[in-house]
């Protein structure tokens, strides 16, 4: 007789907890990182998925929100940030001081997730593994970037950069870098992309670019993760590392790759964020300097066959 009540309790529960997406904090007006830089939000809906973003910079390199780009100082470059599954790293905008983080040379943004579960790629996979709403992420993520951000801030758009967090390193390196890695490919070598936690091969009918290989031979790799990742990682994260190392056929790229103990993404064993905070506070040394993280030490150890899986000590 109490079963009845009990489930309709439960169902009711259920339908009223909030989803992830409702559980991010709601845009702010005039926000500023701890270093003074300007954050501006707002949402671009791009072949119907509405993308929410946030951008970190000086307020003269803003065309709306700020000084309206009033500067004769060269533009910037872009480092894009794609949080995990749930948005962790959207809320906490780990690259916003990017005086410290890139060393004032890029202005940080940070992408929701066109989805209430706020997965990039969406949570349900195909036959081959990959996440079914991967391609159209991949897509709307390079026209936010290509036509709606330039009307948002002035960048150089031969010096964007892009960080992945665990499932947003899945997006990435399964999808968007074999789609579109060559439009933002200079061939100065000027542009990184740091998988953190996360990461599988390109994928099976993902790449849409001839120029997809020398793309990654002009672009610096760097794989950071724990040694006790998720099981499902373990797998994915070898398996990309192969792949990418096999396309430079030249070997003139800078693939480095680096474990450190800890959890998921803990990578100086003090949390999630923490690490994420950590690594993502020292972007610019790690991407284009000599590789030393505080509290981690030379993350930079290059990507060989011994190296390829970093779940094994050699």
């Amino acid at each position: 007789m109490l079963l009845a009540p009990l489930l309709a309790l439960l169902v009711t529960c259920l339908a009223q907890r909030p989803t992830p997406r409702q559980s991010i904090s709601a845009p702010q007006t005039g926000a500023r990182a701890s270093d003074g830089s300007l954050i501006v939000e707002g949402e671009s809906v791009v072949n119907g998925l509405t993308l929410r973003w946030k951008v970190s910079g000086p307020d003269d390199q803003f065309v709306v929100g700020g000084a309206g780009a009033k500067t004769d100082k060269p533009a910037r470059g872009l480092a894009v940030l794609l949080h995990g599954d749930g948005g962790a790293s959207f809320e906490a905008m780990p690259g916003a001081a990017i005086s410290q983080s890139y060393a004032g040379e890029l202005l940080d943004v940070v992408v929701l997730a066109p989805n209430n579960e706020l997965v990039w790629g969406g949570r349900r996979t195909d036959s081959r593994g990959m996440r079914t709403q991967a391609v159209a992420h991949a897509d709307a993520l390079d026209i936010l970037i290509d036509r709606e951000l330039p009307r948002v801030v002035r960048f150089d758009r031969a010096k964007v950069s892009f960080t992945g967090v665990s499932g947003g390193s899945i997006l990435l390196a399964s999808a968007f870098l074999p789609r579109h890695l060559g439009k933002y490919a200079s061939e100065g070598g000027g542009n990184g992309v740091m998988l953190l936690c996360g990461g599988d091969a390109p994928a099976a009918g993902a790449a849409a670019l001839q120029d997809f290989a020398t793309a990654v031979a002009r672009t610096r790799l760097r794989w950071q993760v724990t040694d006790n990742e998720l099981p499902q990682l373990k797998r994915t994260i070898p398996r990309g590392i192969r792949a990418y190392a096999a396309l430079d056929t030249g070997k003139t790229a800078v693939q480095t790759v680096f474990s450190s103990p800890g959890s998921h993404c803990a990578f100086t064993n003090g949390g999630f964020n923490d690490g994420i905070q950590r690594v993502v506070s020292n972007w610019r040394e790690v991407m284009f300097g000599q590789g030393g993280v505080p509290g981690l030490g030379n993350v930079r150890v290059q990507v060989t066959p011994q190296t390829s899986n970093p779940f094994t000590r050699q």
